[in-house]
């Protein structure tokens, strides 16, 4: 069985890995400034973490499915 097609190069692993950092931020942004919004306490700090690991476990089973 063949490697994915991310795994066959580390230039691509690199880049992939780049913008799963950056939709992790943004995600994490936009999940922070709603719970802001909506006042939730330390709306912030929890917000950024919810929308992180949302977006992580998303390509996580995405990225799992593709073998």
């Amino acid at each position: 069985m063949d490697s994915p097609l991310v795994e066959r190069n580390p230039i691509t692993r690199f880049l992939f890995g780049l913008a799963v950092i950056a939709a992790m931020m943004l995600g994490g942004r936009v999940v922070g400034e709603s719970f802001l919004a909506l006042g939730v306490p330390g709306g912030d700090w929890i917000g950024v973490g919810a929308g992180a690991a949302l977006v992580f476990v998303g390509v996580a089973v995405l990225y799992s499915r593709s073998e």
